[in-house]
């Protein structure tokens, strides 16, 4: 047998990790569950040092290197022991417009619909646009990491570089495991405090009515990445900000 995949190694997933598995496999093959981020960073970076940084991070971070099996039981995970992926480094330094080229690339890469059982579940790539401009890219399918979690990730990353980068000792770290947490929610689905919390929710939305559809009939579930920008005025976001703000408190004298 694998030994990544021995059955004692082997773990259940979390209910919100359940729910982007069977939609997933629910949703049309172009259907895009990435969640991706680019960083601009100003200053020189050594690559090398950079991606020494990256395998620490994901080292540390169980999530980064999750791994995902179908047997008889339904889907279950592992956590691999070493992130073993590719981390391009791509010098596009010399190309006529390197944003675009970067960015391009970053866009290729995003819209590749991932396969969860043989991933890459998580991705990075460093470009260089000059001598001291840097674009980091990573990219994670949504069912290992989320935005908030994206975010403790890069500035994991960044600390970690800049104690290397600096020659002092990398901080202990703050990462806990994926054991934990799936341990951590299976107490709470058992608890009493789970059934008040159900029952709280059932209680707020039991007169809400049953949902209806105009449609005479489903339409097939299309995927891809949609994007629209639109810029608002500037007296419009101001007026928004303004009536965003708290009434003035009433001044009283003692």
């Amino acid at each position: 047998m694998d030994t990544l995949n021995r059955t004692e190694d082997l773990m259940p997933l979390s209910a919100a990790q359940r729910g982007l598995w069977f939609a997933q496999n629910l949703s049309s093959s172009d259907s895009i569950f990435n969640l991706a981020e680019s960083i601009e960073i100003h200053g020189p970076i050594d690559p090398a040092l950079f991606e020494e940084a990256l395998r620490r991070a994901a080292a540390e971070a169980d999530t980064v290197r999750v791994r995902f099996v179908e047997d008889g039981e339904g889907p279950r995970q592992i956590v691999t022991p070493v992130f073993a992926g590719c981390l391009p480094f791509i010098d596009v330094s010399g190309e006529l417009d390197p944003r675009a080229e970067a960015e391009d690339w970053m866009m290729d890469e995003l819209t590749r619909p991932v396969d969860l059982l043989t991933g890459p579940l998580w991705t990075s790539a460093l470009f260089k646009a000059a001598p001291d401009r840097f674009f980091w890219y990573h990219r994670s399918h949504h069912i290992v990491m989320d935005g908030y979690t994206g975010g403790l990730f890069a500035r994991r990353v960044a600390t970690i570089y800049t104690a290397l980068a600096g020659g002092r000792p990398v901080e202990a770290s703050p990462f806990g495991s994926l054991a934990s947490l799936l341990e951590e929610e299976a107490v709470y689905r058992g608890s009493q405090r789970f059934v008040r919390d159900r029952q709280y929710w059932m209680d707020r939305f039991a007169d809400r009515p049953e949902l209806f559809s105009l449609a005479s009939r489903q339409s097939p579930n299309v995927g891809g990445l949609l994007r629209r920008t639109a810029y608002l005025r500037p007296r419009t976001s101001q007026h928004y900000v303004r009536s965003r703000r708290p009434p003035a408190q009433a001044c009283r004298k003692c």
